[in-house]
């Protein structure tokens, strides 16, 4: 399968018609290492295509159903294939399986299924807090703290740690796609 022109036809298929049998297909190309490391990369970018538009970069871009129309769960199974396949032993595969989660976390976060303690938020004195993310991806979240004030977006790489001072009165609250996974009390006084 290393013929561009075959790829390209194939690709435009698999925009053209979203079906169960083919997602199975594609999901199962993926994660076959014995495949050819091009058509694994295009089940992967099929899979995404399922997720809409705005993932694919296409603009024509409106696919039909087929005979038996993608299941509910589509959306969460390629989420997970490409958190998956980040780690893949191909390091092309590996690359793009994390830029598709991270795209994927990005556009759509409610898809992402946070382990607790993936965000952590610690007060380190006054009105400094320290945001860590263990996760392989960046990860954009927000900070509220104060009902009164628009909450703070914030992008914290991966497995990294970010220090912020904010006008937090009481606690500050950490967001990811719209739900609290950490909080934490203003301290003393900084020293």
């Amino acid at each position: 399968m290393d013929r561009p022109e075959v790829l390209a036809q194939l690709r435009a298929w698999n925009y053209q018609i979203h079906d169960q049998p083919i997602a199975e297909a594609a999901i199962a190309v993926a994660r076959d290492p014995s495949r050819p490391t091009n058509l694994r990369l295009l089940a992967l970018e099929t899979l995404v295509s399922y997720l809409g538009a705005r993932l694919t970069g296409q603009v024509e871009f409106s696919p039909r159903l087929g005979a038996q129309p993608p299941a509910a769960d589509i959306p969460d199974r390629v989420y997970i294939l490409s958190r998956e396949l980040a780690t893949d032993a191909n390091p092309a595969v590996a690359r793009a399986a994390k830029n598709k989660w991270q795209q994927l976390t990005d556009v759509v976060p409610r898809l992402a299924s946070l382990l607790p303690g993936t965000l952590t938020l610690v007060n380190v004195c006054g009105r400094k807090f320290r945001i860590t993310n263990s996760s392989r991806i960046d990860l954009s979240t927000e900070l509220a703290i104060a009902p009164e004030r628009p909450a703070l977006q914030l992008r914290i790489p991966a497995e990294a740690t970010r220090d912020i001072v904010v006008a937090a009165r009481d606690t500050a609250r950490l967001l990811f796609a719209g739900r609290e996974v950490a909080s934490a009390a203003t301290g003393g006084e900084c020293r």
